[in-house]
């Protein structure tokens, strides 16, 4: 089952809410809301060590888009997949985490995220968005009022009917870069000695340089005295 590993429950569908969507410039609601739910259609809540909250592909493709800001636009943290040979571009929005990258490769199953609030939402959920392309990939019918979005509840459901249980194929997270912030001060403090120093140095020469000019003059003008 996609994009949830067991079940899911729809809690906002395709076209929806128009007064809330109208200012965005949209009709309605540009996609479906879900929230992951277990096989006899309880909605789970997230465990430390479990997966319940992983959003996983829908369809294979290639990440086009890769939005790890949590208050970029409405979809918050979000990645786009696109299948070139269907001419579909998934679009999973609201991560809490974001385990891909744009040109990363996507099998059906793979972990895209992690389900989350961020951006313009008022709790935990996925913002699931399709749309579709032409040869180029450009997106096609962006007047339909929906910005090219169409429903993606049939596509959906047609490939959890036809692969209901995908083998999972875990995507690496992306590497977290560990700081050293001991090293990083220490690194600053003697980079800043350097500084210091070299400042040091030029005012000394400077300050040098003035004394001789006027040394020079006072000898010059006790020379002219005598």
């Amino acid at each position: 089952m996609t994009p949830f590993r067991r079940g899911y429950l729809i809690t906002q569908k395709f076209g929806q809410n128009p007064a809330n969507y109208k200012p965005l410039g949209f009709d309605g609601h540009d996609g479906i809301d879900l929230v992951p739910t277990d096989e006899n259609g309880k909605v789970l809540a997230l465990e430390v060590g479990k997966d319940n909250w992983d959003i996983l592909a829908i369809e294979d493709g290639v990440v086009v888009r890769d939005f790890d800001d949590p208050k970029a636009g409405g979809y918050g943290i979000y990645a786009v997949v696109y299948n070139p040979k269907t001419k579909r571009a998934w679009w999973y929005g609201h991560f809490a985490a974001n385990y891909v990258a744009i040109g990363t490769e996507i099998k059906r199953g793979d972990r895209l995220g992690q389900m989350g609030s961020t951006g313009n939402s008022t709790g935990a959920h996925l913002h699931l968005g399709l749309r579709l392309a032409d040869a180029n990939g450009n997106a096609v019918n962006t007047d339909n009022g929906y910005k090219g979005f169409v429903d993606p509840l049939e596509a959906l459901e047609s490939f959890n009917k036809n692969s209901p249980f995908p083998p999972v194929n875990v995507v690496p997270p992306k590497p977290i870069e560990i700081i050293d912030w001991e090293k990083k001060f220490n690194d600053l403090d003697k980079e800043f000695e350097n500084y210091r120093n070299e400042a040091e140095k030029i005012l000394n020469a400077k300050i040098a340089a003035a004394v001789k000019v006027q040394t020079d003059k006072i000898d010059k003008a006790i020379k002219d005295l005598s």
